[in-house]
């Protein structure tokens, strides 16, 4: 179902009975949304699209699309959970207007590795929800449920989710400094830096130093999620490459 051509194309014929609507777009959504409309799920900051993100209101009035239609909100929270933008989850957050999503679905950074994946749901979905419905040969595994377990722990008790607000403010400051940066997108630790050309160059620069960075389907943003435990003496390392190149 994703809108991304390299995938769409690779997974060809695509999942039937599902159209696109333009993302922080609410009138491209209503047109599109109605009483027969099951969910409507999105990323709320879309990563891989070049860290796109949409104001407050939209989210407001996806909500009241949703409850209008009777129609299931779902957050993939897959990169913006567990503490990514500050929050615990996008769903909620002031980023969101605090609206919350029906359905929220996690995985990556839950277990810090270990492959893991949850979906949580408010009450209204969570009852019609029968014992077995999402059973699963692995699910609720011990390995994987001691990741989870110690990686709420970690991020709470070091109070990681503070850091990368603060990393955050600090990086936007220092990109100031370079003339080549036009913008730095995004919330907390997933970050999108746009430059004023393509920045392959630079992830590739930045790879022979050591430091990872993604790319994405906008050929002139740079990617970042570090850890959320990361220094700044760490985004130093990474400015200092920026400035050289």
């Amino acid at each position: 179902a994703t809108f991304l051509g390299n995938y769409r194309n690779l997974g060809k014929p695509n999942v039937p009975h599902h159209v696109c609507a333009e993302f922080g777009n609410l009138e491209s959504v209503r047109t599109l949304a109605d009483a027969e409309t099951a969910a409507i799920m999105l990323e709320p900051i879309q990563s891989m699209a070049g860290v796109i993100e949409a104001a407050p209101e939209f989210f407001r009035g996806l909500r009241e699309v949703c409850d209008e239609h009777g129609i299931v909100l779902i957050f993939d929270e897959v990169q913006t959970g567990i503490g990514r933008t500050g929050n615990w989850f996008f769903s909620g957050s002031h980023l969101a207007d605090d609206v919350e999503a029906d359905i929220i679905t996690l995985a990556k950074s839950l277990g810090s590795g270990v492959p893991v994946g949850a979906c949580l749901t408010g009450d209204g979905i969570a009852e019609r929800i029968k014992t077995n419905d999402l059973g699963t040969t692995f699910g609720g595994g011990m390995l994987a449920m001691a990741a989870v377990s110690a990686t709420i722990e970690a991020i709470e008790k070091d109070k990681m989710r503070e850091n990368i607000a603060e990393i955050e403010d600090y990086l936007r400051g220092r990109l100031k400094e370079i003339e080549e940066v036009k913008t730095l997108r995004g919330k907390g630790g997933l970050l999108g830096i746009e430059f004023a050309e393509n920045c392959k160059p630079i992830h590739q620069k930045l790879l022979e130093n050591k430091i990872i960075t993604g790319t994405s389907s906008h050929p002139n943003v740079l990617r970042l999620l570090p850890p959320l435990c990361v220094k700044k003496e760490e985004i130093d390392l990474l400015l200092e490459v920026l400035r050289k190149t």
